[in-house]
């Protein structure tokens, strides 16, 4: 898989970089979930942080409350940093039937 700039896949990695991330073989042949994961594990390497902006819809403010009670958190709705990295390494909330 050769890109004419040198770089490949979704987030086009260069070679050394995906290999710095612990990438195997071609970011273009990896699955994108592979790939998103790396893509992390750069961001956090090179110190970039994500935060929400607290504007979302219902169903994030839900999504939100549910992750916080799986996790203990004070249920605030905001997404504060407990909140994103129980986002990242928590526990799932349990799925619930939808609301009409």
């Amino acid at each position: 898989m050769v890109a004419t700039n040198g770089h490949f896949g979704a987030y086009q990695f260069d070679l050394p970089t995906w290999r710095s991330v612990g990438g195997t073989g071609f970011p273009s042949t990896a699955s994108p979930a592979e790939q998103d994961y790396r893509a992390l594990i750069l961001y956090r390497q090179r110190g970039y942080g994500f935060t929400g902006t607290g504007c979302y819809g219902a169903k994030t403010a839900t999504a939100v409350l549910d992750l916080q009670r799986a996790n203990g958190i004070t249920t605030s709705g905001l997404l504060g940093p407990k909140t994103w990295a129980a986002a990242w390494t928590g526990t799932a909330p349990t799925r619930q039937a939808p609301h009409p």
